[in-house]
């Protein structure tokens, strides 16, 4: 879960810095750090005597997690976009 004061005035700030000093488009969409983003990304696979990184897509570790939909929605927004332009 992403902190609520963050989403209220941080976040806000840093998107219009972003517009502001680099002057290129951002998307609508978010992908918030998430746990269980968090945790696909650090799973680890144990080969006898160590572990090993072993990260798994959100998609194959939780495909009902919020990341998932996060995710699907900037997919369908990037679509959308390249469909504007053409």
């Amino acid at each position: 879960m992403t902190n609520s004061k963050f989403l209220q005035f941080t976040f806000p700030q840093q998107r219009e810095s972003v517009l502001e000093n680099y002057g290129f488009q951002v998307m609508d969409s978010v992908i918030y750090e998430r746990i269980s983003l968090s945790n696909a990304l650090n799973k680890t696979i144990f080969t006898g005597v160590t572990n090993l990184p072993d990260p798994k897509s959100i998609f194959e570790f939780d495909r009902t997690s919020d990341s998932v939909r996060d995710f699907r929605n900037f997919a369908a927004e990037v679509l959308e976009k390249l469909e504007c332009d053409d």
